[in-house]
């Protein structure tokens, strides 16, 4: 819609082009974050092509990466839609078969994070 915008000359308020483009898409954000300097999980980018071409090389290439279990995600689409936990290798290929549904690229995390703990925008019951 920014760039839209932005094509038209119309005045807009809120983040950019690039900021909205990197917001929405999880790869390109992991890299911004570790050129940033911040840390981050390990994670690996699956390609909807190469899965499709080779599962076993993707699923073999996946484990060398992030290990299990891992979260595996559409790199460009909201917070939910399509997110699975892979905990072995069966659920590993559901999860990667699902996210490719949404996306042509398919972001796959680490679930070994000894210190992380889960965030979220709900507030408890009073």
């Amino acid at each position: 819609m920014q760039g839209l915008l932005e094509l038209a000359n119309v005045p807009y308020v809120g983040a950019g082009v690039m900021a909205s483009a990197v917001g929405m898409d999880k790869a390109a954000m992991k890299k911004m974050f570790a050129a940033s300097g911040l840390a981050i999980c390990d994670y690996e980018v699956v390609l909807k092509r190469d899965w499709q071409r080779d599962e076993r090389a993707v699923l073999q290439a996946v484990r060398r990466a992030a290990g299990l279990p891992v979260f595996v995600k559409p790199a460009n689409l909201g917070s939910s839609v399509g997110i699975s936990k892979a905990k072995h290798a069966a659920g590993l290929r559901e999860a990667i078969a699902l996210a490719a549904q949404f996306d042509r690229k398919i972001v796959i995390e680490g679930g070994r994070l000894p210190q992380a703990r889960e965030i979220e925008g709900r507030r408890p019951r009073q």
